[in-house]
C-alpha cells in the first residue's frame, strides 16, 4: 500500500486533476528539443527520455515536412502550453520508446476542433465516417504510417487523395486541417 500511494503522489495530471493527485509545480523551464518546425517538451524529471524524444521529433519533422496547419509543438501531458498550434503529448510510461514517442507525436500533430460541441462531419464519400477519420488516414499514409482500415468506400476516398500529386495533397491537408480546427466540413476530395 506504501508504493502505491507513493505512486499516486507522484503521479502528474494534466488539468483536471484527479481527486487523488498531486499538482506538481510547473518546472521553470521544461526540457525542450527542435528539429526543423517541430518541438517537443519533457519535464525534468523525464530527462531520461530526451534522446528518444530527439529522435522522435526528427522523425516527425522529416514525416510532415512542409505540411502547415498540424499541431508541431508538444508538451508533456501536465505541462502549461503556450496557445498556438500546439499539443499534448501523453507520455503513458517512463520507459516509452522513440517508436512510442513519435505515433504519439504523429497522433497528437492531428488537429482539433477549437470548440468542445463540435459535431463529426460524416463523408458519405468515405463509408459514412466521419471525415476526420479520413483526415487522418490520409496524413498518416503521408508519412508511411498506415492507420485502420474501414472498408472499400473508405479506401476508395483515401486513394483520391493518396493518389493525387504531391502538391495537390498539400493543399488538400492543409485545407482540411482548418477546416477541423473551424469545425467545417473537409474540402471536396481531390
Amino acid at each position: 500500500a506504501l508504493v502505491a500511494g507513493g505512486t499516486l503522489v507522484a503521479f502528474r495530471t494534466p488539468v483536471p486533476d484527479s481527486y487523488w493527485a498531486v499538482r506538481k509545480e510547473q518546472p521553470a523551464q521544461p526540457l525542450c528539443t527542435t528539429s526543423g518546425r517541430t518541438k517537443a517538451c519533457l519535464w525534468p524529471d523525464d530527462r531520461h527520455l530526451l534522446p528518444r524524444a530527439r529522435a522522435a521529433v526528427r522523425t516527425v519533422d522529416s514525416g510532415l515536412g512542409s505540411l502547415a496547419g498540424l499541431n508541431r509543438a508538444f508538451y508533456a501531458d501536465g505541462l502549461d502550453r503556450p496557445s498556438g498550434a500546439t499539443a499534448e503529448l501523453p507520455l503513458m510510461s517512463p520507459a516509452a520508446t522513440k517508436d512510442d514517442l513519435t505515433d504519439a507525436m504523429f497522433s497528437a500533430a492531428l488537429p482539433r476542433p477549437r470548440s468542445s460541441t463540435c459535431e463529426p462531419h460524416l463523408l458519405k464519400s468515405a463509408g459514412g465516417y466521419p471525415d476526420t477519420f479520413l483526415f487522418e488516414a490520409a496524413v498518416r499514409a503521408r508519412i508511411g504510417a498506415p492507420s485502420e482500415y474501414y472498408g472499400e468506400e473508405f479506401g476508395r476516398a483515401l486513394e483520391r487523395i493518396t493518389g493525387a500529386p504531391r502538391a495537390k495533397q498539400d493543399r488538400w491537408i492543409e485545407a482540411a486541417a482548418g477546416a477541423i480546427r473551424a469545425c467545417r466540413p473537409v474540402p471536396e476530395l481531390p
